[in-house]
Parts: structure tokens; C-alpha cells; sequence
């Protein structure tokens, strides 16, 4: 009998375990579920801080001002999120903003910040192909940067971001490093994808996708989907947020702050902004990205799921979560 009730205490102790696990994955986790304003741990996130004067610069821009938030998504993906970042050179554009192999900024330490950081070294420099845009009072004003340097989290620790003027000449120099808190608020808005007006597929897709967003607006994409048959696989296909309320007409065209400066239009697979389907038809997608518009801008709007030859087969609203 005592042996009995023992194993009846022990077995009530690890349902109540269990449940609390549960519970706290629910709140802590990807998707905080169910509230609407939760924390979630930082991973894949690391910044800058502050900036100094590269070692021997004596130009007029040696105090910059602002910081850095890298994140890291699919396929190799490294989003620069640039944050009020000012005491740059004016009216600079595509100006150099790099991760570089060093790990110091001080002078003599390694070689200070080193050369730019990317593998393998035998394909082309992507850092070549990115850079900052400032206005005339020397403030940024494109606030992404997205590219795949071939490098990941662990990787980019302890790394140095060099900032160049018009010339090209290194003057200010960061290193990142991980989240000085583990947490931070974050909001969630979430769709229910299903098949956009007029599909005619055979079968019916069918998905969530959940739009995370943190405190500098920036935000990560996640979905998960199930495709038709006859739409799989499907490799680097597009999902966006489109201008459109309801998937019971047209969508419209991709939806970002189109009254900000000349900001492009981050919806492309150069932003890696779509998911990956195998053959059975089992999609996902998981990418980081900024609109230029807040959580609030971006309710009702609708998620638009692309095929593989750029069909919109997929659609849904997206709501907050509460």
C-alpha cells in the first residue's frame, strides 16, 4: 500500500513538472504563446553597442553614434539592423559597413579590425555588394543591410564592424557581442495561411505563419505550410506581407514604407524572403526583416504565399495573438 501511494506522489509530481514545462514554453517560447506581449530569449542576436575612432583615423567623423543589431535567419542569412546611427560621413552612398575578421579595435591588436569576414574566400566578397546610405547631417537613412557571409552566431562573436567615409577609409570600429540581457519584449501577429481566391489546385494548402517583432520594429518571419502535391518542392519560393486586407479578393501589391526615402523594396530573394518546400508538399520559412512599418501598421494585412514559378497559391490576414 505504501509502495503504492509513493509511486502515485511520484507520478503526480511529474505530470505537475510537465505541465509547468509546457506552460513555460508556451510564454517563453518562439511564439509566446498565447499572450500577445511576452519575452522570448535573444538567440541569434548580437550587437554593437558604441563605436571609437579607428585606430590612426583623424578624420572629421570620429564619433559615431548609434548601435548595431545583427540576427541570423534562414539559409545562412545575417541581417545588420542600423539603429539611429549618426556622425557619419554626409550624403554617403553605399559607403562601406562591414563585419571584419578582427577581433580588436585598438591598434596593434591583431592587426585591428583585419580584413572583411566571409567564407568560403574563394567566392567573390559579399561585403562588396553592401553598404550604408546617410543624409546631409550625417544620419543613416536606410536602417537594414542583408547578405550571407558564409558565417553563423557562434562565428560572428567577439567580431569587429568597421565603418568606412566616401573614400573608403575605415574611421569607426565596433565589436559585437552577445546581448548584455537574455530577454526582450517582443510582439506577435499571426495568420492562418489557406488557398488564395481562385486557386485551382487539387488540394488544398493549408499553414501558420507568425510575424515576431521586436523593439527596433525589425521582425522574423516565421511559417510552417503544407503544399499541394502538385506544388512540390519548392526552393527559395516567395511569401510576403502584401497591402491587401482580406484573402476573399486580390491581395495587392508587397506591402513596406514606401514614403521613406528611397527605400527599395526589401520583399526579394536577395533578402532570402520566401520558404523552402520538400517533396512531400512540407514548407518553412524563417527570415528576418524590417518594412519600415510598426506592428501596428502591419495588422490585417495579408500574407501572400507563392509557387514556384510565382503563382500566389497561399494567403492569410494577419491578427494580433491574444
Amino acid at each position: 500500500m505504501a509502495a503504492a501511494m509513493a509511486l502515485t506522489r511520484t507520478v503526480v509530481v511529474v505530470v505537475i513538472v510537465v505541465i509547468f514545462c509546457l506552460l513555460s514554453i508556451g510564454v517563453q517560447g518562439e511564439y509566446c504563446k498565447p499572450n500577445p506581449i511576452c519575452k522570448i530569449k535573444k538567440e541569434d542576436s548580437l550587437g554593437v553597442g558604441s563605436f571609437v575612432a579607428y585606430p590612426g583615423y583623424n578624420g572629421p567623423h570620429v564619433n559615431v553614434k548609434g548601435s548595431i543589431t545583427v540576427r541570423h535567419g534562414q539559409d545562412g542569412q545575417l541581417m545588420l539592423k542600423l539603429n539611429g546611427l549618426r556622425g557619419l560621413a554626409p550624403d554617403c552612398m553605399g559607403c562601406g559597413l562591414h563585419i571584419h575578421a578582427g577581433t580588436s579595435c585598438i591598434d596593434g591588436d591583431n592587426g585591428a579590425a583585419g580584413p572583411h569576414y566571409w567564407q568560403p574566400t574563394s567566392s567573390p566578397d559579399p561585403w562588396n555588394l553592401v553598404g550604408y546610405d546617410s543624409n546631409s547631417k550625417g544620419e543613416s537613412s536606410n536602417s537594414v543591410i542583408v547578405l550571407s557571409n558564409g558565417f553563423g552566431y557562434h562565428d560572428h562573436v567577439g567580431r569587429s564592424v568597421v565603418i568606412h567615409d566616401a573614400q573608403g577609409t575605415r574611421m569607426a570600429c565596433g565589436i559585437l557581442e552577445e546581448p548584455t540581457f537574455k530577454n526582450e519584449p517582443i510582439r506577435v501577429l499571426r495568420a492562418r495561411v489557406g488557398a488564395y481566391p481562385g486557386y485551382a489546385g487539387a488540394n488544398i494548402i493549408g499553414g501558420m505563419a507568425r510575424v515576431t517583432f521586436y523593439q527596433d520594429d525589425s521582425f522574423r518571419f516565421s511559417m510552417s505550410l503544407t503544399l499541394p502535391k502538385e506544388e512540390a518542392p519548392c526552393v527559395k519560393c516567395g511569401v510576403h506581407i502584401h497591402e491587401g486586407y482580406s484573402c476573399d479578393t486580390d491581395t495587392g501589391p508587397h506591402y513596406w514604407n514606401k514614403e521613406e526615402g528611397d527605400r527599395p523594396d526589401p520583399w526579394s530573394a536577395a533578402n532570402f524572403t520566401y520558404y523552402n518546400a520538400d517533396e512531400y508538399g512540407n514548407g518553412k520559412a524563417n527570415f528576418f526583416l524590417d518594412n519600415g512599418i510598426s506592428l501596428e501598421g502591419n495588422v490585417g494585412r495579408t500574407i501572400t504565399v507563392h509557387a514556384q514559378d510565382g503563382r500566389r497559391i497561399g494567403c492569410g490576414v494577419l491578427e494580433p495573438i491574444g
